[in-house]
C-alpha cells in the first residue's frame, strides 16, 4: 500500500542555501512568518496527486521541527506566557487564519482517502 507524505512548511519557500531548519539560518530567513506564502495553495491538487499514485492514505506535515504550525494555533510558551505566534495564525500571507491540516482532513476525507499528520516536537 502506497502513503503520500506531503512535506508542506516554511521551508517549501526557501531556496536549498535557505533551510528555515538550519539554526544559523532562523532569525534572517525561517523565524520569519511572511516567507510562508502559498498564493495558490489548493489541495485538491494533492489530492489528484495522491490518486493518480494509487495513494490511500496520506501524511501533512503539520509542524516540522523548524516550528512552524500549519493551523491557527493559540498555544502559549509556558516558560513566558506568550502566545505561540510562528503559525500560520500570524503570517503575512493569503492563507492568514486558514487551517491548513483541517482542509487537508476535509478533502481527503471527501476523496475516501486516509489522512494523518507529521508533528515533530
Amino acid at each position: 500500500e502506497i502513503v503520500g507524505l506531503t512535506h508542506f512548511n516554511m521551508a517549501t519557500f526557501l531556496l536549498p542555501t535557505q533551510s528555515s531548519c538550519n539554526p544559523n539560518n532562523w532569525v534572517q530567513y525561517g523565524s520569519k512568518p511572511a516567507t510562508f506564502d502559498p498564493t495558490n495553495l489548493n489541495i485538491s491538487n494533492w489530492v489528484d496527486s495522491y490518486k493518480a499514485l494509487g495513494v490511500k492514505s496520506a501524511v501533512l506535515t503539520a509542524k516540522h521541527s523548524c516550528g512552524f504550525a500549519l493551523w491557527p494555533s493559540k498555544v502559549t510558551i509556558p516558560s513566558t506566557n506568550e502566545v505561540y505566534n510562528y503559525s500560520i495564525k500570524f503570517a503575512s500571507s493569503p492563507l492568514n487564519g486558514r487551517d491548513i491540516m483541517k482542509e487537508f482532513s476535509d478533502t481527503l476525507t471527501a476523496n475516501d482517502i486516509g489522512h494523518g499528520y507529521y508533528y515533530s516536537l
